[in-house]
């Protein structure tokens, strides 16, 4: 039997492979950096110190504050729920709010098909599926249903 590869060979194999992969390794890494500046992204709610006092950007410091928070809260209830397993109060009291504070006529859960957890819980809070949904970029291609009530409907099995 007789072995065509030499040991030399084998050692010019090994380098070529060394050097491939530390080429490959670079690559990535270069570009990785150029992706950081691709995700880079301003703030639309950021203005200058300069501009506070401009009267033009009232609306905006307002809107941006009331927004700010109002994520804040939405994930602050969300989040706590999840961690302490009261995920049905703090959709409850998400939806109190909505309907309350903000005077919104009617909340959704955008709900993905296979989770049935979600699905339950959004049954108890009185939701139906209300069909399909779309979702905003970058999760378009995802399917979700959407689950609904008003807060008429909320009012009568939430008094």
């Amino acid at each position: 039997m007789t072995f065509t590869r030499t040991a030399r060979n084998k050692g010019r194999a090994g380098a070529a492979r060394w050097w491939i992969a530390s080429g490959v390794l670079v690559i990535a890494g270069a570009g990785c950096s150029l992706l950081d500046k691709g995700l880079e992204a301003t703030a639309p709610d950021k203005i200058e110190t300069s501009t506070l006092e401009v009267p033009a950007n009232a609306g905006l410091i307002v809107n941006s504050a009331i927004g700010n928070f109002e994520c804040a809260l939405g994930t602050y209830i969300i989040d706590a729920g999840m961690m302490s397993g009261e995920l049905m109060d703090a959709t409850a009291t998400a939806a109190n709010w909505a309907f309350d504070t903000l005077g919104w006529s009617s909340v959704i859960h955008s709900i993905a098909p296979a989770n049935l957890a979600s699905q339950r819980v959004a049954q108890k809070l009185g939701s139906r599926n209300l069909g399909p949904g779309k979702l905003p970029p970058p999760y378009q291609d995802d399917r979700v249903d959407i689950w609904g009530q008003t807060r008429e409907e909320w009012r009568r099995l939430n008094p």
